[in-house]
C-alpha cells in the first residue's frame, strides 16, 4: 500500500469514525432529554402541559354537547387534572416501554350519565331515545382518549421509539466502560499480552458501537416499511 493510498484511507476511517462519534453524541443527548420519561415528565409539569390539555379536552367536548342539544354543564366535574396526568404520565411510560396505552374511561362515562340525568330531569329538555345518549356518551369517552393518546398517532411509532431507547441504553453503557476503564494503560503479563488486549478491547467497543448503530437504521427501516405496508 502506497503512501497516497495510505492517507486516502486513513481520512476514510477518520470520516467514518467522526459519522459514528456524531451519532454516539446525539443518542447520549437524546437519552438525557427525549428519551428520558423523567425529563418529559418534568417538561410537561414545566408548561402546565397537564392544565392546559385539560382546558382543550373540555372545549373539544363541549363542540359534541351543542350538537347534542345539552348544556356544557353535563360536563362539570366528569374528569380532574390529577386523572389527566396519571393517565398521560402512564401513557408517557407505556410508549417508551413499547407498550399500548389503554385508557379507561368508565368513571367518566358513569359521571356522565349522572351530570346527563340531572340536566334532564331539572328540565324540559327530553330525550326519548335511550340509544343517543349511549352514543354521545361513548364519544365524549372517546375525545378523551384521543387527546390524551394524541389522537393515536403515538402507537404508529412505537417500535421505532423502543428500539432507539433500547440501544442508546447500550451504547451508553458502552461509552461509559469504554470512557471509565483506563484502557491505554492495561496491563497482562507482558507488553505484548497487553497490546493485543488493547488491540481488542478497542475493536470490540468500535465494532459494538458500528454495528449497533447498523441495525438501528435497518431496524427503523423495517419498522417504518411495515408500517406503510399496514397503512
Amino acid at each position: 500500500m502506497n503512501k497516497k493510498t495510505k492517507i486516502i484511507f486513513s481520512y476514510i476511517l477518520l470520516f467514518i469514525e467522526s459519522i459514528m462519534l456524531f451519532i454516539i453524541t446525539i443518542l447520549l443527548a437524546s437519552k438525557c432529554t427525549i428519551l428520558n420519561t423523567k425529563y418529559i415528565k418534568n417538561t410537561l409539569e414545566k408548561n402546565n402541559y397537564y392544565q392546559e390539555i385539560y382546558k382543550e379536552i373540555l372545549t373539544e367536548m363541549s363542540y359534541y354537547t351543542n350538537q347534542s342539544g345539552f348544556e356544557d354543564s353535563v360536563l362539570d366535574n366528569t374528569f380532574t387534572i390529577g386523572e389527566i396526568k396519571y393517565e398521560i404520565n402512564s401513557f408517557v411510560d407505556n410508549t417508551y416501554g413499547g407498550k399500548k396505552t389503554s385508557i379507561d374511561t368508565t368513571k367518566l362515562e358513569e359521571r356522565l350519565r349522572k351530570n346527563i340525568n340531572n340536566f334532564i330531569n331539572s328540565s324540559s329538555f327530553k330525550i326519548v331515545d335511550e340509544e343517543e345518549i349511549n352514543k354521545f356518551i361513548k364519544t365524549i369517552g372517546t375525545v378523551y382518549q384521543d387527546e390524551i393518546k394524541l389522537m393515536g398517532y403515538s402507537d404508529k411509532g412505537l417500535g421505532v421509539l423502543t428500539k432507539i431507547n433500547n440501544l442508546s441504553i447500550l451504547i451508553f453503557i458502552n461509552y461509559y466502560i469504554k470512557n471509565n476503564i483506563d484502557i491505554k494503560n492495561i496491563f497482562i503479563y507482558s507488553p505484548l499480552i497487553s497490546k493485543i488486549t488493547k488491540d481488542i478491547i478497542t475493536s470490540y467497543f468500535n465494532n459494538f458501537i458500528a454495528i449497533s448503530i447498523a441495525f438501528l437504521f435497518l431496524g427503523i427501516v423495517l419498522e417504518l416499511l411495515k408500517k406503510i405496508k399496514k397503512s
